[in-house]
């Protein structure tokens, strides 16, 4: 009987993008070695439940979904990799390992200011015009 050994995880395993960032848009590399030399099979297996994230199920490359375009809310997603060795060596069974990725998602300014109310109800300012009006204090 041999020895037969899990994938060994390895590679860029965090990464940041802007809260806006496109389709398809790199977000790390996951590798996986098979000490036996068995072919790799890379899943996403937790930490995608919007779908923002697809898997290079060959190559162990994250990218952004390509459609509908994905949506990124802050401060950072937890994917969880797992690579599944093929077991051509002839283990008695598939063999795995996981990896987590920490993705942070830089916000960005896309938000105009908007002046509060205080406490009676007044406005502290207005909107609808480029001139805020300041009231004068005159000295007598």
């Amino acid at each position: 009987m041999g020895c037969y050994s899990s994938p060994a995880m390895s590679g860029d395993q965090t990464g940041e993008r802007r809260e806006d960032a496109g389709p398809s848009t790199l977000v790390a590399t996951v590798r996986a070695k098979d000490p036996d030399g068995d072919g790799l099979l890379y899943l996403i297996t937790g930490g995608n439940e919007e779908g923002n994230f697809e898997l290079d199920s060959q190559k162990g490359i994250i990218k952004l979904r390509r459609n509908p375009p994905p949506s990124l809310k802050g401060p950072q997603y937890t994917l969880n990799i797992t690579a599944i060795d093929d077991n051509a060596s002839g283990g008695p069974t598939p063999l795995s390992s996981f990896a987590e990725v920490i993705v942070g998602v830089n916000d960005i300014n896309n938000n105009k200011p908007v002046f509060r109310e205080d406490c009676t109800g007044d406005w502290k300012g207005w909107q609808q015009s480029s001139r805020i009006l300041v009231p004068r204090t005159v000295e007598t």
